[in-house]
């Protein structure tokens, strides 16, 4: 792979991840990380790039919550009483909390998309959410891809085999609690 090709993948992954979809955003800093120390890709380039396709996530997650996330949780219809108290507690949490929960939500696999939903529905005033998130976005990408390159090549292959092999076993335990229902 060339060093393009793997800056392009790392790009999508990271987009992936940033947008809540499941994808293994910090395991693939943690490559490129051991990529840089290998001297294959350019740390600069790679924490740009990474950090790039976090904001680039983090703000389409963000304007679909603002422009459209408030109005969905609160119609009628099914879990509808769940929903809106769910809205009630966000919008509680971000007005208490939320600039320091978009900067350490993103450290959090799982809560990286919802932080930033949750604040565009809550109404966190644009300026401010890009001001952190930019800022949380950046240390993010730095801390793990600084961790891979610490860590280097030979380790972050041993923590990639254990995450898939984890993530087998999980599937496998999941399909079979399935069966036994």
């Amino acid at each position: 792979m060339t060093p393009d090709a793997g800056l392009v993948t790392l790009f999508a992954l990271v987009l992936a991840d940033s947008l809540g979809v499941p994808a293994p955003g910090d395991s693939a800093l943690l490559v490129a990380g051991a990529l840089v120390a290998d001297g294959h890709v350019s740390l600069v380039a790679t924490i740009a790039v990474a950090s790039a396709a976090a904001m680039v996530g983090d703000t389409i997650v963000y304007w679909v919550g603002r422009s459209g996330g408030r109005r969905l949780l609160l119609r009628d219809g099914p879990a509808a009483d769940r929903r809106r108290s769910a809205l009630a507690k966000a919008d509680r949490f971000y007005q208490r909390y939320g600039l320091i929960a978009v900067f350490f939500g993103k450290f959090v696999p799982g809560v990286r998309g919802v932080g930033a939903l949750a604040a565009g529905t809550s109404g966190m005033r644009w300026g401010a959410f890009a001001a952190v998130n930019a800022a949380a976005c950046l240390a993010w990408t730095s801390t793990a891809v600084a961790a891979g390159y610490a860590a280097g090549p030979s380790v972050v292959l041993i923590v990639g085999v254990a995450a898939v092999a984890a993530g087998v076993v999980w599937i496998l335990r999941r399909r079979s609690r399935r069966a036994d229902r």
